[in-house]
């Protein structure tokens, strides 16, 4: 499903916003909603598993989630996604890393990724642990290469457990499937893995200008998490709860999410409030107005 495509002319950059806007609304509302009957796999149990030994064998270890990971064609080559993340030691110290790609539905994804090491040149899902020292760099791609480019474009999201001290940078890149040309590139913000309680700004036109979030649940139980749409004036417009199984990934537009009906041509301004009782969620924000893409800020509440 992609958002005002009545709008849209599929040719040339306006396809590069067809494919941006396709890559956050391509999951249908239902979808948030409808329950996973599928376990994570044993293969990604056993991922977790020694991530989380890692951690607890390392003092002052953090777990960063990157919440939305694109890589490759929603529109059959036309345009290509790729998803860059930068882990720097900005410490005197060696650090050490490890972490996991997932799918959608919490499996390990099967998508090659690569590295700027020459030991750990590319991985499959899990990165296992390794040092990095102060100063240095770890860079890890998806999509940036015919070797890390899956036929079809692949959505999901990222988990890096770290020491010592270290920062997270992750960018999408949305380039010419044949030209390479580039046509948006947008920063995306690490989440903290246990939020409960956030909250997203929101400005919309019936034009095509809306947020859109992706939501993680980082944890291995199902967990339930409610949004609340807002107006300038702390009126409740909407409200919905969504059920997600453990590791599992969403995204979708606001006026989507909340099943809204007609809005105003002009600029309105509200916020959507999100609230659960399990602190297991991971979350970032965009803006989109034709082809354009920003960040847009998560404030966590909690």
């Amino acid at each position: 499903m992609v958002l005002h495509s009545k709008r849209l002319v599929k040719t040339g950059a306006a396809a590069a916003i067809a494919t941006v806007i396709f890559v956050f609304a391509a999951v249908k509302v239902e979808e948030w909603i409808r329950s996973r009957g599928t376990e994570v796999s044993a293969l990604n149990r056993k991922s977790d598993a020694a991530l989380a030994a890692t951690a607890s064998a390392s003092a002052g270890s953090a777990t960063r989630i990157i919440p939305q990971v694109a890589i490759g064609s929603f529109d059959s080559g036309v345009t290509k996604y790729s998803t860059i993340v930068e882990v720097v030691n900005t410490g005197d110290t060696d650090a050490t890393v490890s972490g996991a790609f997932y799918k959608e539905d919490g499996n390990l994804s099967p998508v090659e990724m690569a590295t700027n090491l020459k030991d750990h040149a590319t991985f499959n899902g899990s990165l296992s642990s390794l040092t990095l020292s102060a100063g240095h760099l770890l860079l890890i791609t998806g999509g940036t290469t015919p070797a890390t480019t899956p036929t079809s474009g692949l959505i999901g999201w990222g988990k890096l457990i770290t020491t010592g001290n270290v920062s997270i940078s992750a960018f999408f890149e949305l380039r010419d499937g044949t030209s390479g040309v580039l046509y948006s590139r947008v920063g995306v913000a690490a989440s903290r893995p246990d939020l409960s309680s956030f909250l997203i700004p929101r400005v919309h036109t019936r034009s095509g200008l809306d947020i859109a979030f992706a939501v993680v649940n980082t944890g291995a139980n199902p967990a339930t998490i409610t949004a609340t749409l807002k107006d300038a004036n702390g009126a409740t417009l909407a409200k919905r709860s969504i059920s997600m199984n453990g590791g599992t990934h969403q995204a979708l537009f606001a006026h989507q999410f909340f099943s809204l009906g007609e809005e105003s041509d002009e600029r309105n301004y509200e916020y959507m409030i999100f609230n659960s009782n399990s602190p297991s969620f991971a979350a970032i924000a965009l803006a989109f107005e034709g082809g354009t893409q920003t960040s847009f800020p998560v404030d966590p509440l909690q």
